[in-house]
């Protein structure tokens, strides 16, 4: 059985150690790339991974950084069917409305539940 690839784009170490640690511990089946930024994400676009997981504040950190929109858009703008989840440590309902609109699976909040809503996300 081949793994199932799961991206992964955030550029705080931290969150992103323990998003990963978490999948590929509770979730055999899956094999984490990450990546720190949007760009370099998009790079690697072509070998279609099962679900690509965003940070939403991607862009804070780097200035002129592909931010969570315009991610979005090039996923789309690729015609690529690839499920994209989003995190974020800010509750900003707005953000989460306008990321499910543009075709987001999900928006989820870096909250204690966040784990468990990844592997919700995952099965």
């Amino acid at each position: 059985m081949h793994a199932r690839l799961i991206f992964l784009v955030d550029s705080n170490t931290s969150s992103a150690d323990i998003m990963v640690n978490h999948i590929e511990r509770y979730h055999p089946t899956c094999k984490v790339k990450r990546f720190v930024s949007g760009e370099d994400m998009i790079q690697y676009l072509s070998v279609k991974p099962h679900l690509v997981i965003i940070d939403y504040q991607l862009d804070s950190r780097k200035k002129g950084a592909m931010n969570a929109a315009q991610m979005m858009d090039k996923i789309k703008s690729l015609g690529l069917d690839i499920p994209v989840v989003f995190v974020s440590g800010v509750q900003d309902i707005g953000a989460a409305m306008a990321m499910m609109e543009k075709g987001a699976k999900d928006y989820l909040f870096k909250t204690e539940n966040l784990l468990k809503e990844i592997d919700e996300v995952i099965w």
